[in-house]
């Protein structure tokens, strides 16, 4: 019976392991609600939000999401930031309804920036290629600045009807200024000079079965986008999701993928992750990547080889660094030696801090220690027995069995 259950505590560690890509990381003060996020470095970022009373603050971090400090909070009117855009840890722009703010100084003052037209629309997207060039898409057209956003020009597009073109989300590339972007709903456009000028390259096709509607709505410059389609069967609607790949030049869909994310956001040139239901996936396997706790995901940011993304009051993290090289050999450089006197000794080639914990035949927890170096560290137990080992390191959970004699 023993063996049976220790059998399932194996089974559950890698469980664990299979699911556990991404981790919790930090839980802000109840009365904070999360809205938006951006990192400008791996370890430096922003998160946007508004607390219970309708308060807009801003949260930041220098050190990967492990503390955060409030930099900014409008106490007097409902003053919520959106359309965060950092060029550097100082300097950002936001929209805040109908007005453009600058900040020059981490966050902690925002300037108001007069937009030298009458009428600019509503806003909706802010894009900066440097300090100096950057766009505004409104629902009037595109407002390009060449001086940090003192002043704007306003470009209009117009399909060949003379109608006026929507941008919807879009996604540029600041290393290339190549992206794309969704336009009136069914329409991909695509750049090369950091959203001057766009190309329509594709139209979202309809389905053997008449949608009632259909339209994108998220895309990503690595050639990624996700919509839905919806569907009035016996008097009722339904919606399916859809993701769209571009390969070789040719966009096409992802076949027998219906999950409807929304957020979703690209990470690598592999890795896509869009939320839905409870869970974060990767949309074009449809693989399960982490399963929430009672939560669901309003935003993503990705740079390098980290990914963030916030839930209602909690961020949590993705460190891809560990996929990117060789895999790591743990049955050949992770060692649990028996000693004398009831005592085990780890010895590693890892060389950062990582966590442990101990279990017993019961599934009790008897030792664990969390941001510690392995190399020869001993552990004393107080009884013979069978144990269960977990060591958590980067992504990943080791299990290994020990019999203390």
């Amino acid at each position: 019976m023993k063996q049976i259950y220790l059998f399932y505590l194996f089974l559950i560690a890698n469980a664990v392991l299979a699911q556990n890509t991404w981790k919790p990381k930090y839980t802000f003060q109840d009365n904070f609600s999360t809205s938006e996020v951006f990192f400008v470095t791996s370890e430096k970022g922003f998160v946007g939000g508004f607390s219970n009373d309708a308060k807009a603050s801003l949260y930041y971090t220098a050190n990967g999401g492990t503390t955060w400090t409030e930099i900014f909070k409008k106490n007097n009117v409902k003053f919520q930031l959106t359309s965060l855009f950092f060029i550097n840890e100082n300097l950002g722009w936001a929209i805040q309804g109908s007005d453009l703010y600058k900040t020059v100084n981490n966050g902690g003052v925002w300037s108001k920036i007069t937009i030298n037209f009458t009428q600019n629309g509503s806003l909706k997207k802010l894009f900066f290629k440097d300090q100096n060039n950057g766009i505004l898409t409104t629902s009037k057209g595109i407002l390009v600045t060449t001086d940090g956003g003192a002043t704007w020009s306003l470009e209009q597009f117009f399909d060949n009807s003379n109608n006026l073109l929507v941008f919807g989300n879009y996604s540029i590339d600041r290393a290339t200024g190549k992206g794309y972007a969704i336009v009136n709903d069914k329409f991909i456009y695509e750049t090369a000079n950091y959203g001057i000028n766009w190309t329509q390259v594709f139209t979202m096709p309809a389905t053997a079965i008449t949608p009632k509607a259909y339209k994108f709505t998220k895309i990503d410059y690595r050639g990624v986008a996700v919509g839905d389609y919806l569907y009035n069967i016996f008097g009722t609607d339904e919606y399916d999701g859809t993701t769209f790949v571009k390969t070789d030049d040719v966009w096409q869909k992802v076949p027998n993928n219906f999950l409807r994310f929304n957020p979703a956001a690209s990470f690598s040139n592999d890795l896509f992750f869009g939320y839905t239901e409870g869970k974060i996936y990767n949309a074009v396997t449809k693989e399960v990547s982490y399963t929430l706790p009672s939560d669901f995901i309003a935003d993503f940011s990705f740079i390098d080889n980290i990914g963030y993304a916030i839930g209602v009051q909690s961020i949590y993290k993705y460190d891809a660094s560990v996929l990117s090289t060789e895999k790591f050999d743990y049955n050949k450089n992770l060692i649990i030696r028996n000693t004398d006197n009831k005592t085990i000794v780890f010895n590693t080639t890892i060389s950062e801090p990582v966590s442990y914990s101990i279990y017993d035949i019961s599934g009790k927890l008897i030792s664990k220690e969390n941001n510690i170096l392995l190399d020869n560290k001993t552990v004393n137990f107080k009884n013979t027995g069978v144990y269960l080992v977990k060591i958590t390191h980067s992504q990943n959970v080791i299990s290994r069995k020990v019999l203390i004699n």
